[in-house]
């Protein structure tokens, strides 16, 4: 992932390399025996688009990896040092995820398939959202970290997914109006037929 485009590079081995940025925007570790992931530093938190805690790290935290913070003889979290190091949301996103019994190593998953593996589809939507957001928060006020959880606070609000939908494309400024539509058809007027503004 961390190899540099060359001038001498195929074609191919440069299409690979410029596919790392949508890449880096959905893989994140599942966590197992949490040995070999940093709790700060890698993407392991099932919480779009970073996959990192927002919160900082407590001085003295900043090499912990996510094994300090399970229970390995009983299969669980450590709540209270959870609860302690990190905010109350991502401190209830870390204890929902289900730790196994056995002795797994970590891994690298597609967060954006059950399956957990990359496929096209999910990679050119993430990619193609990538896009949009990037457009849409160039010009907004706040961190990428706030942005980050407006976002994943939006889709796991309780409401209808179509009303999900209709808030993303109306913060998006993609709702099909006729001054939208003017800018790719031809109309007689971008005007409101209802009210002539």
């Amino acid at each position: 992932m961390n190899a540099e485009i060359l001038p001498d590079m195929s074609y191919v081995w440069r299409s690979i390399l410029a596919g790392r940025s949508v890449l880096s925007k959905g893989v994140r570790f599942q966590v197992g025996k949490g040995d070999n992931v940093s709790i700060w530093h890698d993407p392991w938190l099932p919480l779009p688009y970073s996959f990192k805690p927002f919160s900082l790290p407590i001085k003295g935290t900043e090499n912990w990896k996510v094994g300090d913070l399970i229970d390995h003889d009983n299969h669980v979290w450590l709540n209270t040092m959870v609860s302690e190091l990190f905010s109350a949301t991502e401190a209830e996103i870390i204890l929902k995820i289900p730790l196994s019994v056995w002795a797994i190593n970590d891994r690298s998953i597609w967060h954006y398939d059950k399956t957990g593996i990359y496929n096209v589809k999910s990679g050119y939507h993430i990619a193609q959202l990538s896009d949009t957001l990037t457009t849409h928060t160039s010009s907004s006020v706040g961190t990428s970290g706030e942005v980050n959880l407006l976002w994943a606070k939006l889709w796991k609000t309780n409401v209808p997914p179509k009303v999900r939908a209709f808030i993303w494309c109306l913060l998006q400024g993609i709702l099909p109006t006729r001054v939208a539509l003017s800018k790719k058809f031809p109309l007689p007027d971008i005007y409101c037929c209802f009210c002539h503004s």
